[in-house]
């Protein structure tokens, strides 16, 4: 799916502010999509904020801005709204890690069926454990 990305959505400098590079994406609209996942990712315009001095990603989010039907609607639909945040963090030298999680997601299955996702993660207090650290001492740490 990464290697749709340059042929599925047109990339638009969105300014900077300190550090942070804001590009701004939407579908491109000579792209064809082939199979139902690409259907739904070509649907979705959003940001992605990249650390500059790393060229590391630092955020990446979508909006789904128009219903994706499949059948017609009979097979299924995914419904205008349904979004996504990801956020990843430097937590050490050279270490990024994700920090957050936010995903909604809205729609039906063969006509009665509504499906309905929201997830919301927050990971922090990371911490580096010793290189030489042994299974049972990693599991009493996990256990404090």
């Amino acid at each position: 799916m990464v290697d749709l990305l340059p042929r599925a959505f047109v990339f638009e400098d969105g300014g900077h502010e300190g550090s942070w590079l804001r590009i701004n994406y939407k579908p491109n609209p000579n792209y064809i999509p082939q199979t139902f996942e690409e259907r739904a990712l070509h649907g979705m315009s959003g940001t992605l904020i990249v650390d500059g001095r790393s060229r590391r990603l630092h955020q990446l989010s979508g909006y789904l801005f128009d219903d994706v039907s499949y059948g017609y609607g009979v097979l299924g639909t995914i419904h205008r709204g349904t979004n996504f945040t990801t956020t990843r963090d430097l937590v050490g030298p050279g270490v990024w890690k994700t920090t957050l999680l936010d995903v909604k997601i809205d729609g039906r299955i063969a006509l009665f069926k509504t499906i309905g996702r929201r997830q919301h993660s927050i990971h922090r207090d990371f911490q580096p454990l010793p290189l030489d650290i042994s299974l049972s001492q990693a599991v009493a740490l996990l256990l404090k």
